[in-house]
């Protein structure tokens, strides 16, 4: 029978059409796929409970089919990367559309350029394109930016640098009009059509550099890979992901970090749902060290739910708007030095399940509405002493789907290895 190394533990699953966990003996890890591309890499990783994690055992006495992989496959042999949507992605919306299912069984195209994934994610016909699993580099071409010298504060001496918008001035922002420098931006736009799924290929998937404008799409899966280096050094150049009048978006298993401007920013947007997603703050490229707009939700419905915020300055999220309503379950805020996430100009939260490490300001209300659940809540750290507001059960006025919450007592031990890439 060999060693404990050797044996491992079938485990049926209620999700993924009753797949299974294949989980070694002796580590308690599961057996996990880095892609969904034939000869993939196959490694044990913590359970996140995602569908690289998950297996059909087949019959030979009836032939091997075709979906004998991690990820569950339509008829054509696809990979099917919209299973486990969840959340108000997963809802009828406005749009006409009952649930998210990015390229559907489009053919994957496996991307090995830039300049390839923007002339193939800019349409609107049904597509899959796999981001291979390495550094997709799509800096542009070095470009002057006129930014405003700003004071760091705190003693630190080192300055900050932010790009003015047109309607502010130097002075405006608290620097002056005379104190200006010229620094490089070097971002390009990646702007992704409806129906579209965009999946790396493995934990090293990562694009540096690269902008993702989803504008008015519907249909859109991002999955499993990192984003990252967008004009780091300055403030307000750039978004890692932005959604404007966009529809049924599922965001899942993603890593952001080192972006000028929003990790995330959602304008007039719904049926969207963040998943298993690590909001990285640590920006060394900024004097204070810390990213200041984690990411803003402005007229959004939305669902967040096994998310790590981590080391973020503020908005983490921040929740505006009267027309947002956003769920926020089994999420993890760990060192957080402005405030967690807060509500404004008649938004709607409603929180619970969550853990809040050192996170300052863990719900607060600015003119909204939040129903925090702060029993099912866990605050520790300066959490415990910081805004923990609660509008009541009643300020919540939408129907829900059907969810579980785990155990908020594990997210600290379980959630950090279990986001992101996988």
């Amino acid at each position: 029978m060999g060693t404990a190394h050797q044996q491992w533990r079938l485990l049926q699953s209620n999700n993924f059409n009753g797949a299974y966990a294949i989980v070694n003996v002796n580590s308690g890890k599961s057996l996990t796929v880095a892609g969904g591309s034939d000869g993939d890499n196959i490694y044990q990783n913590s359970d996140a409970a995602v569908s690289s994690q998950r297996w059909y055992i087949t019959s030979l006495e009836n032939g091997c089919g075709s979906s004998s992989g991690s990820s569950s496959s339509s008829s054509s042999g696809t990979p099917n990367y919209a299973q486990g949507v969840d959340g108000f992605a997963a809802q009828y919306g406005a749009d006409g559309l009952a649930t998210t299912t990015g390229g559907g069984n489009a053919t994957p195209v496996t991307i090995s350029s830039c300049a390839q994934l923007q002339q193939l994610a800019e349409d609107n016909t049904l597509k899959t394109l796999i981001l291979p699993n390495r550094t997709l580099d799509c800096r542009s071409a070095n470009r002057s930016q006129r930014v405003c010298v700003l004071s760091c504060g705190n003693g630190i001496s080192t300055p900050l640098y932010r790009v003015a918008t047109s309607s502010q001035s130097c002075a405006d922002l608290g620097g002056s009009d005379n104190n200006v420098a010229y620094l490089n931006q070097n971002e390009s736009t990646i702007r992704v059509g409806s129906n579209t799924t965009i999946v790396g290929a493995g934990r090293d998937a990562k694009v540096i550099g690269g902008s993702f404008d989803l504008g008015s799409a519907s249909n859109v899966i991002l999955k499993n890979f990192t984003i990252t280096e967008v004009n780091a050094g300055i403030i307000e150049a750039g978004d890692a992901i932005s959604l404007n009048n966009s529809s049924h978006v599922w965001i899942d298993h993603m890593r952001l970090s080192k972006i000028s401007d929003g990790l995330l920013d959602s304008y007039d947007s719904h049926n969207i749902t963040v998943s298993w997603s690590h909001f990285d703050g640590v920006n060394t490229e900024l004097c204070w060290g810390t990213d200041p707009y984690v990411s803003l939700l402005q007229n959004t419905e939305a669902t967040f739910h096994h998310n790590f915020f981590d080391s973020g300055y503020g908005r983490n999220p921040k929740i505006g708007g009267s027309a947002s309503r956003v769920h926020m379950y089994n999420n993890y805020w760990k060192d957080i030095y402005y405030f967690s996430m807060s509500v404004s100009d008649g938004a709607r939260a409603k929180v619970e399940g969550n853990y809040y490490q050192n996170a300052n300001r863990p719900h607060w209300n600015d003119g909204g509405y939040i129903d925090a659940n702060t029993g099912s809540n866990r605050y520790t750290g300066r959490s415990v002493s910081s805004s923990q507001d609660d509008s009541g059960e009643s300020s919540w006025d939408v129907s829900l789907y059907n969810y579980t919450r785990d155990s908020v007592d594990n997210l600290p031990s379980t959630l950090p290895a279990a986001v992101g890439p996988q």
